[in-house]
């Protein structure tokens, strides 16, 4: 007698790693020049189907807006952290420009920042992408606004400007020279443009030379 044939297996797929590949489009939209890729690339290098990213993140918009979270937590927190810390404000901008202008080949790491790059790509960011975007940018400005305000208290930055207004000025700044590492500009100028702006929110007698000790 014939055995009988054994049914397929029914059932939803067995889901993918979720980390491995939000970790994977995170690095893949950030090496991209513009921050944006094609799905099919983003599944190549995550090692995955299409069929399987979309049922765990619903769609590209998503998929989009936790990798630019994780890449937020991971990557820029961390940098920006330096700026909570105690000490004048030539000494933390220098410490923070040294961190912006970290050589990324040696280091393993794609050139410029995803959140500069997602802000200026030329794609139609979805609702999700737009909120984390949004949002992303919101708190790194905060992040210098606080800053300022502790910079003035202490006597290391002297101006009459609003400190949100110098706030937006400074992230700016960052954006520029993220822009120019991802765009393959000679370091050594992107950072002296760095720290020409930055130098700017100093007072006038240490413009020149703190950012250069």
């Amino acid at each position: 007698m014939d055995a009988k044939p054994v049914p397929p297996k029914r059932g939803r797929p067995k889901s993918i790693d979720r980390d491995h590949v939000l970790h994977s489009a995170m690095r893949t939209y950030w090496g991209a020049s513009t921050g944006h890729v094609s799905i099919a690339e983003v599944c190549r290098c995550a090692d995955t189907s299409k069929a399987a990213l979309y049922r765990e993140f619903s769609g590209e918009d998503q998929l989009l807006a936790e990798a630019l979270g994780l890449y937020y937590d991971r990557v820029l927190t961390p940098a920006y952290q330096l700026l909570e810390a105690d000490g004048p404000a030539p000494k933390v901008l220098s410490t923070f420009v040294d961190i912006v202008m970290t050589d990324r080949d040696a280091a393993g790491m794609p050139k410029g920042c995803l959140l500069t790059k997602l802000r200026h790509s030329q794609m139609d960011a979805g609702p999700k992408l737009s909120r984390q975007i949004q949002e992303s940018e919101a708190a790194l400005i905060t992040r210098w606004q606080t800053f300022v305000e502790r910079s003035i208290a202490n006597g290391t930055v002297a101006t009459d400007l609003p400190s949100n207004l110098l706030a937006i000025y400074l992230e700016a700044q960052i954006s520029l020279a993220m822009w120019r590492q991802s765009r393959g500009c000679d370091d050594e100028t992107t950072r002296e443009v760095l720290q020409l702006g930055l130098a700017a929110i100093l007072p006038s007698a240490d413009q020149h030379v703190s950012l250069r000790d």
